[in-house]
């Protein structure tokens, strides 16, 4: 009868003593893809609102600086390409 090796992807327990998985990482990451997400989703509704006013004055984006509005599809496009992984 023939053995077969045990399966590659089994964890041990020095491989979870790794600080690639710590309590910190995992919250530094968590953090971040919470900034992240905010961040898009605040320029994704700045971009909304630039595009269909409400009729509320105190909330009407200026027409000028054309720049803060490609800054902020640029912050848009880019969080919400690295919340993809």
């Amino acid at each position: 009868m023939v053995r077969l090796p045990r399966a590659l992807g089994t964890l041990r327990d020095e491989a979870s003593r790794s600080p690639l998985r710590s309590e910190r990482t995992a919250t530094l990451l968590g953090m971040a893809l919470g900034v992240s997400f905010l961040t898009c989703f605040v320029t994704g509704l700045m971009s909304h609102l630039a595009q269909h006013p409400l009729d509320v004055g105190f909330l009407s984006m200026p027409a000028r600086p054309a720049g803060l509005y490609r800054l902020t599809q640029g912050l848009h496009v880019a969080t919400g390409i690295a919340l993809i992984p």
